[in-house]
Formats: structure tokens, C-alpha cells, sequence
């Protein structure tokens, strides 16, 4: 991702009435490469966390998902 801090995931709970939101990180302890192709694969084995890191990624347009 880019160095600016960007919104990658909100989540909503009902019963607390409280929107918790996820950024990306401004600073990162390397290189950053926005422009190297990404490929994320996939499987009937995959669960959650790598969903939603799939998904995001394929929303901000930074990999081809595969699978």
C-alpha cells in the first residue's frame, strides 16, 4: 500500500452501538514495492482472516486473486 494511512476495513457491532475501523500503516519497517505485481492463492481451505485480506486487497487493486 501507499505511504498515506488508508481505511481497509470497518466493522459495525449492534449491541455495543461502536464502528471499529482498520487502517493500513503509514510507516512499515522496509520497502515498500506499489508497483511489483502480487498474486494472493486460494483454496476451499482458506478462512477467514485470508478472506478479508484477499478481498481488500483485490479492492484496493494491488493483487489477482487466484482461486
Amino acid at each position: 500500500m501507499d505511504a498515506k494511512s488508508t481505511l481497509w476495513k470497518s466493522s459495525y457491532n449492534r449491541p455495543t452501538d461502536e464502528t471499529e475501523s482498520k487502517f493500513t500503516f503509514k510507516e512499515i519497517g522496509g520497502e515498500r514495492y506499489p508497483n511489483k505485481p502480487v498474486f494472493i492463492l486460494k483454496s476451499e481451505n482458506t478462512f477467514f482472516l485470508a478472506e478479508q485480506f484477499s478481498y481488500a486487497m483485490k479492492h484496493f487493486n494491488k493483487a489477482k486473486i487466484v482461486g
